[in-house]
C-alpha cells in the first residue's frame, strides 16, 4: 500500500523539513533563510502550500503578496496583505 499525499497549509513545525528542502534547492546565494521562511509560514501562511507523503514533507510552493507589477527582490522580502 502506498503512503497517503496530504496537502495542506505549513506549520511552524515542519520547517525542520522545509529549511533543508530549501537549501538544496537553490544556488547558495539564493534560498530564503530560515528565518524568512518562519516568516512566510506565519505572516502568508495562506500562501504556503505542503505537500507530506507519509507524515513527512515531500515538497512546497510558498509566495508572499507584494504591490506593484514587477517582482523585486524587495518585493519578496515582505509580504502586503491584500498586495
Amino acid at each position: 500500500k502506498m503512503a497517503e499525499e496530504v496537502y495542506g497549509l505549513a506549520t511552524p513545525q515542519q520547517l525542520n523539513e522545509i529549511d533543508p528542502i530549501e537549501q538544496a534547492s537553490y544556488p547558495p546565494d539564493e534560498p530564503a533563510s530560515r528565518e524568512k521562511l518562519h516568516f512566510r509560514i506565519t505572516e502568508a501562511n495562506d500562501y504556503f502550500l505542503v505537500a507530506s507523503i507519509g507524515g513527512k514533507v515531500a515538497g512546497y510552493v510558498c509566495s508572499t503578496m507584494a504591490e506593484g507589477d514587477a517582482l523585486t527582490h524587495e518585493s519578496m522580502e515582505k509580504h502586503v496583505p491584500g498586495g
